[in-house]
C-alpha cells in the first residue's frame, strides 16, 4: 500500500447527531408472525415529533431555525416513497457475525451516523435510504449479527431460526452483499463460504456481487495493515491485488471465484480519543469511494420499479414455509403499512418450527423437511454424501438429480416405510421385524434432498454415479463441473 498521499476525508462525521433508520422490520421471533411483525419508520416519525414539539428550554429557538413543516413533510414523503413506491434502486445488505462493524460500514457508505458501537446492536431488518447524492440509486439493509447471545437457553432455537430467516431474507432482497469481517477466524471463513453458496442458489443473483469488507478496526499503522493483507487476504483467500491503473484504491480478487476484497483500518477520525490511525487515513476514504462506484454501476442497470415492503412480503412468503410447520401460510402487509401479518388470520392455532429443521450459519441447510440425518462434505473436485438409510434395501430407494435455477438438486425417496430386525432376522412370513425404537417413524416415508452450490456432472441417467450402501449408510460421490463446463451448462426448459 502506497503511503505517499493522504486522501481527503469523506463527509462522514462521527461527531454529528446520531441518525435514524428509515424503516425497521422488527422480528424478535419468526413465530411472532401470528400477531404480526411491526414495521416502523423511525426517521419520519422523528420528523413529526420534532415538528410538533421542539422540546426543552431552547424549544422556541429550535423552532425558528428548524426546517418548515412543509419542507419536513416533503422530506418525509420522499423517504417513504423511496421505500414503498419509488423507482427500483440497488439494494445492498451488510452481513457478518456478531459485532463485526456492519452498521459502521453502512454509515460510512451512506454518509450517515447510524447506531454503531460495542454497546448498541441492530434489531430485525433495518433499512436506510441514502440522503446524499446517491439518494436516487441506493437502499441499505442492516441485520442483527449472527451468533448474538440470548438471555436464556430456552430461546436459543428461536434466536437461531430468527437470525437465519433475517439473513436469508436480506440475501433474497439484495443486489450487492457486503460481508463484514474483522481479523479473520475459522467461523468467518465458514460464514463467507456459506453466504456465497446460499446466494448462488437464488435465481438471478451473482456471486461476483458478494464483496468481503475487512474491517480491521484495531489496525493503525501501515506496516500492520500490509502484514494482515498478506496473511489473510492474499494467502488465506488466494486473492490477487488489482493491477488496474485507473483504480486509485487497491482491492483484491479471489483467483477461484472472482470474489472481491477491500480493506479498511481503524477509523481515521480519532474516535473516543484514540491515537491517530495512519492506516485509516490512507485506506478508508478511497475504499468507501470505490464501494460506492461499484454499487452505483450495479444500480445503473436496475430498471424495474420497486416497492421494498412488497418485496419483503414476497420474499418472506417464499422462505417462511421452510421454517414454520403450517400448510398454506400466506403473509401480507396491512393497509396502513405498519405490520406484516398472516392472511387470513389464524384463530386458536399454535405455530411451531419444523421438528427436524437444521441450520448452518446462514440459513436452513435443506429446503425440505428431510426425514433422514445426513452429512455432505466437499473437496475441490467432488461432493461426498452420507445419508442414513437404516432399514432400507437399496432397491427400496429412488434417486433423482434435477435441474433447479442454475444448479442441481439430488432427491432420495422411498415409497416404503423403513423396517429391520434387531437381530438381523426375518419372521416366519419372510418380513423384517420393526424394532420398537423406530416405530414412531413408520408413518412418514423417506424423503431427503440437497441443492448443490456448485453444478455437478452427473444426471439421473448417468450410469457412472458412484454410490455404496453399507451398514445402513448410503454413500454417494458426485463430481463438480469445471469452470469451462459451468459456462456450457444451460438450464433445460420445463
Amino acid at each position: 500500500m502506497d503511503p505517499c498521499e493522504i486522501p481527503k476525508s469523506t463527509k462522514w462525521d462521527p461527531k454529528t447527531e446520531e441518525e435514524l433508520y428509515d424503516l425497521v422490520l422488527k422480528i424478535d421471533n419468526v413465530l411472532d408472525i401470528k400477531t404480526g411483525w411491526p414495521i416502523s419508520y423511525p426517521f419520519s416519525e422523528h420528523y413529526e415529533k420534532t415538528a410538533q414539539n421542539p422540546g426543552g428550554i431552547l424549544g422556541p429557538f429550535k423552532s425558528l431555525i428548524a426546517p418548515s413543516n412543509e419542507k419536513m413533510n416533503e422530506t418525509k414523503q420522499k423517504l417513504l416513497g423511496d421505500l414503498n413506491e419509488g423507482k427500483r434502486k440497488a439494494i445492498v445488505c451488510a452481513l457478518g457475525l456478531y459485532n463485526k462493524g456492519k452498521s459502521y460500514v453502512l454509515s460510512r457508505l451512506f454518509g450517515l451516523n447510524l447506531k454503531s458501537s460495542y454497546y448498541q446492536h441492530t434489531e430485525g431488518l433495518s433499512v436506510v435510504s441514502s440522503r446524499s447524492t446517491m439518494s436516487d440509486v441506493l437502499i441499505g439493509l442492516d441485520t442483527k449479527g449472527s451468533q448474538k447471545p440470548v438471555k436464556t437457553p430456552y430461546t436459543i432455537r428461536d434466536s437461531e431460526a430468527t437470525e437465519r430467516f433475517l439473513q436469508e431474507l436480506a440475501l433474497h432482497l439484495s443486489d450487492v452483499v457486503l460481508i463484514v469481517v474483522d481479523r479473520l477466524t475459522r467461523d468467518d471463513q465458514s460464514y463467507i463460504k456459506q453466504v456465497k453458496q446460499k446466494y448462488s442458489l437464488i435465481a438471478g443473483k451473482l456471486v461476483s456481487n458478494v464483496i468481503i469488507v475487512h474491517n480491521l478496526s484495531h489496525v493503525r499503522t501501515v506496516e500492520q495493515l500490509d502484514a494482515v493483507i498478506l496473511e489473510e487476504v492474499e494467502t488465506l483467500f488466494n486473492a490477487k491485488r488489482s493491477e488496474n491503473p485507473n483504480c486509485k484504491c487497491p482491492y483484491w480478487t479471489n483467483k477461484d471465484d472472482g470474489t472481491r476484497h477491500v480493506v479498511i483500518a481503524q477509523d481515521e477520525n480519532r474516535l473516543d480519543g484514540k491515537p491517530e490511525s495512519r492506516a485509516g487515513q490512507i485506506s478508508n476514504a478511497p475504499t468507501f469511494s470505490l464501494l460506492k462506484e461499484w454499487i452505483q454501476s450495479i444500480a445503473a442497470i436496475q430498471k424495474e420499479s420497486g416497492d421494498l415492503v412488497n418485496s419483503i412480503v414476497e420474499s418472506s412468503n417464499k422462505l417462511i414455509k421452510y421454517y414454520i410447520d403450517h400448510p398454506n401460510l400466506k403473509l401480507c402487509r396491512t393497509d396502513d403499512k405498519k405490520s406484516i401479518v398472516i392472511s387470513p388470520p389464524l384463530q386458536n392455532e399454535t405455530l411451531s418450527y419444523y421438528p427436524n429443521i437444521r441450520f448452518n450459519m446462514v440459513g436452513i441447510i435443506d429446503e425440505v423437511n428431510n426425514t433422514q440425518p445426513s452429512i455432505v462434505k466437499e473437496d475441490n473436485t467432488h461432493y461426498h454424501i452420507y445419508v442414513d438409510c437404516t432399514g432400507y434395501d437399496l432397491n427400496d430407494l429412488a434417486m433423482t438429480i434435477e435441474e433447479t435455477n442454475d444448479s442441481k438438486q439430488i432427491k432420495i425417496v422411498s415409497a416404503k416405510p423403513r423396517s429391520f430386525s434387531p437381530n438381523g432376522e426375518e419372521d416366519d412370513k419372510g418380513k423384517t421385524i420393526v424394532h420398537d425404537d423406530f416405530k414412531f417413524n413408520q408413518n412418514k416415508l423417506m424423503e431427503w434432498s440437497y441443492i448443490f452450490p456448485h453444478i455437478v456432472v452427473e444426471t439421473s441417467s448417468s450410469k457412472d454415479i458412484d454410490f455404496v450402501h453399507n451398514n445402513g449408510i448410503l454413500y454417494i460421490k458426485l463430481t463438480k463441473k469445471s469452470k469451462e463446463e459451468k459456462i456450457r451448462f444451460v438450464k433445460t426448459p420445463k
